[in-house]
């Protein structure tokens, strides 16, 4: 009979204790789910930011450490999307540089293909004087084309210029 009743407290003793484990099992894993969900929202926010969304941000606004981590990483997420528009500005002017550069590049192009056509349907001779006075002419119209593009130019591009001219040519110094 001691056996017995030994045996059935021994019995009692393990299905409590089953019971507990399953209990405390259970609390420590939502326990766990508790705490871990916002740092879970955090990570899921970071997944749509790299995804492209660059107007996700967190919500979470407790005061302990993972509502720091969580306004940090808003901080975080706007400054990004700043940097971005700066470099799109950065890319537009570029973009509107270049054309503008290609724009005024093609305009004494265009003057030396027409004085060339000129001399060739003026029907003047390499060498002659009247080929070197017209050559002289549009030279000079040339370089005063050339000033003045190199000014425009460097007026968009926020320089100043320095003109020199010597006997031989005019250099041109830029300064910031």
């Amino acid at each position: 009979e001691i056996y017995a009743y030994r045996e059935v407290l021994l019995s009692q003793y393990r299905l409590i204790l089953t019971l507990l484990l399953f209990i405390g099992t259970t609390v420590i894993f939502l326990l766990s789910k508790y705490i871990t969900r916002p740092i879970g929202e955090l990570n899921s926010t970071a997944r749509l930011i790299a995804a492209g969304s660059v107007t996700a941000r967190s919500h979470n606004t407790s005061s302990d450490e993972i509502g720091e981590l969580a306004d940090n990483f808003n901080k975080m997420a706007d400054a990004l999307v700043e940097r971005l528009k700066e470099k799109e500005l950065e890319a537009k002017q570029k973009e509107d540089f270049t054309a503008a550069f290609a724009h005024e590049l093609k305009t004494p192009l265009t003057s030396i293909i027409g004085y060339a056509d000129m001399l060739i349907k003026m029907g003047l001779r390499y060498g002659s004087k009247e080929a070197n006075e017209f050559t002289d002419y549009v030279g000079d119209l040339l370089i005063s084309e050339s000033i003045r593009q190199s000014a425009y130019l460097a007026k968009m591009y926020g320089e100043y210029i320095l003109y020199n001219s010597t006997l031989y040519g005019i250099f041109i110094e830029t300064t910031k």
